[in-house]
């Protein structure tokens, strides 16, 4: 897709998934070290940084960050 990263992705040997549905998973987070948790609209673009009016949330609560690591190996399992 125009401005996807993902080839890039694959040559530098970055493991990733990705779903080939018509519709998407829309679902926009980021974790990491299990520790910290970034949610929120914000698309990782240019565009989001630059344009749009976007919101991210940043949280180390771990209750809030367990059940999104439980959702992003739901995720990576059913991209597989």
């Amino acid at each position: 897709a125009l401005g996807s990263d993902v080839e890039e992705f694959r040559k530098e040997g970055i493991p990733l998934r990705t779903d080939n549905k018509a519709s998407h998973m829309h679902h926009k987070f980021c974790i990491i070290d299990n520790t910290v948790l970034l949610n929120g609209s914000f698309n990782w673009t240019q565009a989001a940084v630059l344009q749009n009016d976007e919101n991210v949330q940043l949280t180390s609560k771990p209750v809030v960050v367990v059940a999104f690591v439980k959702q992003f190996n739901k995720l990576w399992d059913q991209f597989a």
